[in-house]
């Protein structure tokens, strides 16, 4: 380990092994996006408070970071939320733990850095009630037929980070299906439309201006950024949700709600659409 090594110095190192490990797959090119992005700002953290080498970082400092009062959406400058504390700490242990595996570091001083636990949030799909208000609704916002196409989509199980990529090309309106592509946890599949659905993405298709740009246009940037935008045009999960939902009250099996949403994991669709597989069914 050489003390005299810069946190900006160390940071590329560590930088370019998380690249190597996107490309082997063993992180996601989001994720790596992303932590480097919080890695720069700790680098700009720490020279504020004339910290320039990465053996004079402690847990004070750490501390202070992970702790920092930022800006939100608004541009208020507020108190970190819980879930942003969490994640500063996860990149900076992140950080370290590749640190020591260069040798470039032999400690890490967020590892006694404690947090308040995070808050219970759970997922509650849309019942049909609540989809059909939502369906109204995204056809009196200005723009509507990007609302309601963005609604139409994640109505048929289309998630956030696939919205974007979703074309003209894909939308089987003869069909009633559109393709989403899938991202790093979601498999590519065929998702179904329903009447509304396809009335509404048919207006959007109509009123593009060439059949080749994104369905939703999100005006560029990276993977994150799109789904950034996607998330403020609507609050996506529990609508998403309410197609795996309708699959899962359809059939009774929520390997039907895990195809339609291309979840993995049984166990996290069964979260997602609300279904305790652990009590025992009701007695004939």
């Amino acid at each position: 380990m050489s003390g005299e090594i810069t946190v900006a110095e160390a940071a590329e190192l560590v930088a370019d092994i998380w690249r190597k490990a996107a490309v082997d797959g063993a992180m996601s090119d989001q994720t790596v996006e992303k932590f480097i992005q919080l890695t720069d700002r700790f680098i700009r953290y720490a020279k504020a408070l004339d910290t320039l080498a990465l053996a004079d970082v402690d847990a004070g400092l750490t501390g202070a970071f992970i702790t920092a009062r930022g800006r939100s959406r608004r541009g208020e400058v507020a108190v970190a939320a819980i879930s942003t504390m969490r994640l500063r700490r996860s990149v900076l242990r992140t950080f370290f733990r590749t640190a020591r595996q260069l040798l470039l570091a032999d400690a890490d001083p967020t590892l006694d850095i404690a947090l308040p636990g995070r808050p219970e949030r759970r997922i509650r799909p849309l019942d049909a009630l609540e989809a059909e208000l939502c369906r109204h609704f995204a056809q009196l916002t200005e723009g509507a037929t990007r609302h309601a196409a963005v609604l139409a989509l994640a109505l048929s199980g289309v998630h956030s980070a696939e919205v974007a990529q979703v074309l003209p090309e894909h939308v089987d309106l003869a069909g009633c299906r559109v393709f989403a592509a899938g991202s790093a946890r979601i498999a590519s599949r065929w998702c179904d439309l329903d009447r509304w659905s396809v009335q509404c993405l048919r207006r959007r298709i109509e009123g593009l201006p060439t059949p080749v740009v994104p369905l939703i246009g999100t005006g560029g940037g990276t993977p994150p950024q799109q789904q950034a935008r996607i998330c403020v045009a609507l609050r996506p999960a529990s609508i998403t949700a309410y197609a795996g939902r309708a699959a899962f009250e359809a059939s009774g099996r929520v390997e039907d709600a895990a195809r339609v949403l291309g979840m993995g994991s049984l166990h996290r669709t069964a979260e997602l659409v609300r279904y305790d597989w652990r009590r025992p069914a009701a007695a004939a």
